[in-house]
């Protein structure tokens, strides 16, 4: 639960790191997501939580190192490819700067789609001091390249400009929470310039741009403190659609049973007219807390279709930390997971089936999942290929899991 009404990157570092071969999956008998591939960091020596963030995209996957300020490890991210059903390193990434900062939290956030990666960079002091960046890298043939490093046209010190990011084609939403903005950049000619810094609705105070996520012409935005009357910090989401000439806001929604602390909006996800959206700190049951919520447009209004509450004996806290769509089938982190080992962690697969709406259909796990791994603390998914984070396992040296 969250009592503050800022989110700090200190209580963001916490819920992600302590709020938390062949396959080892429960929910049906069937072949999708069953077989599995454990990704590690390729400097074996370092320790700084591998798997803080990731992403997938067709044959392409992206996994981050978290800069460590204390042992001086820098941030990278790592580009994998799939050749058959293996995946192997193609790449590194790392600052383009000319001195490289452990601080800069390069790696904090992740996004990949088709030829355009972007690295955030929360602790970045290029444009204000800790006011953050983003980095933007372009493939052509099998070589990523820098193309250009995105900071705010007026930037704020402190920021947390690059805590979440997305990108689409040439378009690409970077957040700003303890600015609450979002930062919409389009790409033309290979130059990218800042088209517009969207803002919340309601006045400061919602953390809004903790998390971004872009679809088509339509962008959701979290503000997860975002306060209801009687209802402190119980979150919201914010959707822009595009008219052709900028992004106006097409509406703000909360949960039907708002409540306070439920921080709705911690993470979203869109997939066409889908949105999915966490609430970390809703409380379900006496000891155990976390929900997700599924939203659909129709025409110009989007309605709440679904909470997934789903919980048992080895789900409890920090449900739906992370949370990931694509099409029909959503992913959720359920990091606290006990069904392997304590804590060991997994991630919920729902899917969508006509008149059915959405059901859970497949628990993945870990087949060397361990006490503590907290499997789930990030999650990823494109077509039939899911990933799962566990940035804190092997003492903080991290892990990545891919099923397909």
């Amino acid at each position: 639960m969250i009592h503050n009404s800022r989110i700090t990157p200190l209580m963001l570092v916490l819920c992600l790191l302590t709020a938390l071969y062949p396959h080892s999956i429960f929910g049906t008998a069937d072949e999708t997501f069953s077989t599995q591939t454990k990704l590690v960091d390729p400097n074996p020596n370092e320790v700084g939580n591998y798997g803080v963030a990731i992403d997938v995209d067709g044959d392409t996957a992206v996994v981050t190192r978290l800069a460590n300020f204390f042992t001086g490890v820098p941030g990278a991210a790592f580009i994998y490819v799939r050749q058959g059903s293996s995946w192997t390193l193609q790449q590194t990434l790392s600052e383009q700067d000319n001195e490289p900062n452990a601080d800069d939290g390069y790696g904090f956030s992740v996004a990949l789609k088709g030829d355009t990666l972007v690295v955030g960079a929360i602790g970045d002091s290029t444009a204000a001091f800790n006011s953050g960046a983003a980095y933007v890298y372009v493939r052509n043939g099998t070589t990523w390249t820098f193309q250009q490093k995105l900071t705010a046209a007026q930037p704020v010190s402190n920021s947390n400009f690059g805590i979440s990011v997305d990108v689409l084609e040439d378009t690409v939403v970077v957040g700003a929470h303890l600015a609450d903005s979002a930062y919409v950049f389009h790409r033309d000619a290979g130059v990218w310039t800042q088209q517009q810094q969207l803002l919340p609705s309601g006045g400061p105070e919602q953390s809004f741009g903790l998390s971004v996520s872009i679809s088509g012409q339509t962008i959701a935005v979290g503000a997860a403190s975002f306060s209801e009357p009687g209802a402190e910090f119980s979150g919201a989401v914010y959707v822009f659609v595009n008219n052709g000439s900028e992004w106006i806001q097409q509406q703000r929604f909360t949960a039907h049973d708002v409540a306070a602390d439920q921080n709705l909006g911690f993470t979203v996800a869109i997939s066409g007219d889908t949105i999915v959206a966490s609430a970390p700190g809703e409380s379900v049951g006496a000891h155990s807390k976390g929900a997700v919520y599924i939203f659909e447009r129709n025409g110009m209004t989007w309605d709440q279709k679904k909470r997934l509450v789903e919980r048992s004996g080895a789900k409890l806290d920090s449900y739906g930390v992370r949370v990931a769509i694509d099409g029909d089938t959503v992913v959720i982190g359920s990091s606290n997971d006990s069904t392997v080992a304590q804590f060991a962690g997994a991630g919920d697969v729902y899917v969508r089936s006509g008149n059915a709406g959405w059901s859970l259909k497949y628990v993945l796990t870990a087949n060397d999942g361990g006490f503590l791994d907290l499997l789930g603390q990030t999650v990823a998914i494109s077509g039939n290929t899911i990933m799962l984070g566990a940035p804190q396992q092997n003492n903080l040296k991290g892990a990545v899991y891919i099923y397909q």
